[in-house]
């Protein structure tokens, strides 16, 4: 069997046919939705604020008492402190000053006295270097002795008549 094609003039009808349902849809569905507009219009939204109240109320007790709490906690510091300074007077205070003066002279006399014997740059070098100069000696003399020991025997006598003179 072979398939016919639809004519033209059928392919217009069954067009107009959804056209004119496509219309009446859009019509219905406009009416709908003018009658839900009007409803929701109509409805009056009354808030129950008593829950808001209620809570806002629990609030301001649970504030009102914190701050209580702190209040207290703060008297009672003030207190403690008030008895703190009541036992610290005049004559503690003296004994305090006096001692850190003493720490004061203390420390300073000995950064003086650090400071006085400190050795100057300049003067360190020339006793490095006269150091270096000595050992040489030291080392010519000793060479000189391990060359010559008929020289290091007559020194020796000669250092211990010097000492029992």
């Amino acid at each position: 069997m072979a398939k016919t094609q639809p004519k033209l003039q059928d392919l217009v009808e069954i067009f107009i046919q959804s056209a004119v349902a496509l219309d009446t849809t859009i019509k219905k569905n406009t009416q709908e939705h003018l009658k839900i507009g009007q409803n929701l219009s109509n409805i009056t939204i009354k808030p129950d604020l008593t829950d808001v109240q209620i809570n806002q109320q629990q609030y301001y007790e649970k504030i009102n008492l914190q701050s209580q709490n702190y209040l207290q906690q703060i008297n009672e510091s003030s207190k403690y402190f008030e008895k703190v300074s009541q036992n610290f007077n005049t004559r503690n205070f003296r004994y305090l000053l006096i001692l850190n003066l003493f720490f004061f002279l203390t420390s300073g006399t000995s950064i003086y006295i650090a400071i006085k014997k400190s050795i100057d740059k300049n003067k360190l070098l020339e006793i490095q270097k006269e150091n270096e100069e000595l050992k040489s000696k030291i080392l010519n003399v000793s060479y000189f002795f391990t060359e010559n020991p008929k020289s290091l025997k007559n020194y020796k006598k000669w250092r211990k008549k010097r000492r029992h003179k």
